[in-house]
């Protein structure tokens, strides 16, 4: 599955698969995804960043409403987890 995954994830429009994938079971918070991927520091909503990790699950997990491999840490940020 993995595989899979960082073959679909190249193709992402984003950054942020291959960031998560470089910090693979390490969390990271939606503004250190900010600064690393998108690179500036963003004042406002950080729901940018969820936005993406969504259009990232519907890519890789096999039921993104129930995600396996891509973990939300509630207050903390994502985490990709090896499956």
């Amino acid at each position: 599955m993995l595989a899979m995954w960082t073959c679909r994830a190249r193709r992402a429009p984003t950054g942020g698969a291959a960031h998560l994938a470089e910090h693979r079971g390490q969390v990271l918070s939606r503004d250190v995804l900010l600064e690393r991927v998108w690179g500036y520091e963003y004042v406002g909503d950080t729901r940018l960043v969820d936005a993406h990790i969504r259009r990232l699950r519907t890519k890789i997990e096999d039921d993104p409403a129930e995600p396996l491999i891509l973990i939300t840490v509630r207050g903390l940020g994502y985490r990709l987890v090896t499956p």
